[in-house]
């Protein structure tokens, strides 16, 4: 009998450490650095990285090139994936035109307030006309042209005195001395123009029981020779066009330099946890981790007493059941 007694409790001491040394066991799992892991976790996949290129755009299809299959840029070589050909409308350019033009202007006479100038697209390789504005002009020569006649028409020459539009004339009297009632009548100042000679171009004539006769007028007239500054803001023709809009890809590691500083951060860190650990006592850490994991100590503390006192239920039990049997 005591020697089955002795046998119990060894086992039940067996039971006892084993049990100890499990949740043991299990409070070292619980302070394995969780740095470590991580760095066992990075994920080593390859992304791609896209390059968009736009070709020039021209005018005519046919002068369009066809995309590169390859192109080679200084971080590797990216490889042709698609290729779109598009139709674009490119709008007219907003720019400021100027032009000079020459003129030959006669007495008081203006040059034009606008004036439509040819210009020429070099996108489109063709012309195309715009209006501009009068902005200054500037005289560059003025002289007096021996250019100026016209005719003069006399009425009622039978008579002692004929007419000369308005103008009352005596027959006797030269033409000549009426040359400033002429240019006034014709709405010519004197300041431009000047009639030096007034002859008779023919003899008299009638014409509807009325005579006539013509004289012609002489003189010279001031030309002036200027420059005009033309200018606007315009905009050129719109144009159509055509271009390759072209999608590269080039295979990559996921962010080299971001998988770089990941893993070192995490060597560092895990570096640190062991000379923490190394420099901790037993006790420390222990106590260090009791701190962090209050609540999972406190319910595996209650578990491990209430086993601990089962198992001395069930023990007392049984020794009090073999006593009796013993005393019997």
């Amino acid at each position: 009998m005591r020697k089955q007694k002795n046998m119990n409790k060894k086992r039940l001491s067996r039971v006892f450490w084993i049990f100890l040394i499990s949740m043991m066991s299990l409070l070292f799992r619980s302070c394995t650095s969780p740095n470590m892991i991580f760095a066992n976790a990075i994920n080593h996949d390859e992304l791609t990285k896209q390059l968009v290129v736009k070709s020039p755009i021209v005018m005519e299809m046919e002068k369009l090139e066809e995309p590169e299959r390859v192109l080679e840029k200084e971080e590797g070589s990216y490889h042709l994936i698609s290729s779109e050909l598009k139709k674009v409308t490119i709008e007219g350019i907003p720019t400021y035109i100027s032009a000079i033009v020459s003129y030959e202007l006669e007495g008081d006479q203006l040059p034009p307030e606008t004036t439509m100038v040819t210009l020429h697209d070099e996108r489109t390789d063709s012309d195309y006309k715009r209006q501009l504005s009068y902005l200054n002009m500037r005289e560059t020569e003025v002289l007096w042209e021996k250019t100026f006649s016209f005719p003069v028409i006399i009425s009622n020459y039978d008579a002692e005195y004929f007419q000369l539009a308005d103008i009352m004339i005596s027959k006797d009297e030269e033409l000549i001395l009426y040359a400033s009632t002429i240019l006034e009548s014709m709405g010519l100042s004197e300041d431009y123009y000047h009639i030096d000679t007034i002859t008779w171009s023919g003899d008299s004539y009638e014409k509807d029981g009325e005579v006539f006769r013509e004289a012609l007028a002489e003189g010279e007239k001031r030309i002036r020779f200027v420059d005009v500054t033309y200018g606007a803001e315009i905009k050129t023709p719109e144009v159509t066009g055509y271009q390759y809009i072209s999608t590269y890809e080039m295979p990559v590691k996921k962010v080299e330099q971001m998988k770089k500083e990941e893993i070192e951060e995490t060597e560092e860190v895990g570096n640190e946890a062991m000379v923490f650990e190394q420099s901790e006592s037993f006790s420390k850490r222990v106590l260090r981790f009791l701190q962090e994991n209050i609540t999972v100590v406190a319910i595996s503390s209650t578990f491990l007493l209430f086993v601990i006192a089962v198992f001395y239920i069930w023990y007392k039990s049984k020794n009090g059941k073999q006593k009796s049997q013993d005393l019997t």
